[in-house]
């Protein structure tokens, strides 16, 4: 016996040596436990959306990069297409290159007056805003919205109308004392937080998922089944799901249907009420959505090519009044 504990007794020892060196790394991984964004951050963490740092830091009061959020916002809508557009400071071989030429496909980055992107530089409160603002598609009603906050007056033209939008919507609602501060550099925290307003809520993985939604839904990936759920927001069909198919059974959608994804294959709508929207903005303009059952999808808005197929066992309405927008 003594023999088997002289012979166990220095691995026992080196696993907690082991296990003692990476108590510390994990300390400092948390960081944002006391942060007024902890819980948000945790979660889209967890999902893969946004990441520490080399050493386990997150940093949540760090201002955050133009790279740095653009690649945020491509791992929610999963990006696939690239843009040849290349801009001189954006090397061919730098981290976020390949990103930075599928937000441009995406049209969500145009580059500043200078043709340059700035890839180092933080981004404003007020460009974070119109990223969001072009990723979701959103409208605003008016810029009226933004007379809320005590600094409107220092919002640039640019930006008023994501600004108005963002804040109608509820998306984003100013830094204590009603102020916006757009010229001011949006931390990592603050970030999260929008993405956690806007996003809500995330399918990136293929499977059947059910259970209602209270705010809006992302799908940024193919071979997805919503079934059996009231989302109470807006649906985004991302351009992640690529050719793929995403079927949606026993589905109410009170806001928007955004299709950014899906091919010719089809995006299935079987016994499912669109009372919003049904806004389609395809790449290329294939894409193929198909009723069935008791569906119904009042309007339609058309800002690319599709094809629109009602199945002959349809007993719903099907698609009603369809709308074709020429756009660039």
């Amino acid at each position: 016996m003594f023999k088997f504990l002289r012979r166990w007794m220095p691995i026992g020892i080196s696993l907690l040596i082991f296990f003692a060196m990476l108590i510390p790394s994990f300390a400092e991984s948390s960081d944002y436990q006391e942060h007024w964004a902890s819980s948000e951050i945790s979660k889209w963490v967890e999902k893969g959306i946004i990441l520490g740092y080399p050493d386990g830091a997150f940093r949540p009061d760090k201002p955050i990069t133009r790279a740095e959020f653009i690649t945020v916002i491509s791992r929610i809508f999963n990006f696939e297409e690239k843009h040849d557009k290349i801009f001189p400071d954006v090397p061919e071989g730098a981290w976020y290159a390949d990103t930075v030429s599928k937000a441009v496909a995406a049209g969500i980055i145009e580059g500043d007056s200078s043709g340059k992107f700035n890839p180092e530089a933080n981004i404003t409160r007020q460009e974070a805003a119109v990223v969001f603002y072009r990723a979701f598609h959103l409208k605003t009603e008016s810029t009226k919205a933004i007379s809320r906050y005590v600094d409107a007056s220092s919002i640039a033209n640019w930006s008023k109308d994501a600004v108005s939008a963002m804040t109608e919507k509820g998306y984003i609602s100013g830094r204590p004392g009603n102020i916006f501060a757009p010229a001011d550099n949006i931390t990592r925290a603050e970030a999260v937080k929008m993405i956690d307003n806007i996003t809500n809520e995330l399918k990136n993985a293929e499977g059947t998922y059910t259970g209602d939604v209270y705010g809006n839904l992302v799908v940024n990936t193919k071979d997805v089944v919503l079934k059996d759920m009231a989302i109470y927001g807006d649906l985004i069909l991302a351009q992640g799901i690529g050719s793929g198919t995403v079927t949606l059974e026993g589905v109410f959608v009170n806001g928007r249907t955004v299709v950014l994804g899906g091919g010719e294959q089809s995006i299935i709508l079987n016994n499912t009420n669109l009372k919003g929207t049904l806004l389609v903005i395809k790449y290329d303009g294939k894409v193929r959505i198909v009723a069935m059952g008791s569906t119904e999808a009042s309007n339609i808005l058309l800002n690319s090519g599709a094809n629109l197929e009602e199945d002959e066992g349809l007993t719903g309405a099907g698609f009603g009044n369809v709308e074709i927008i020429e756009v660039p």
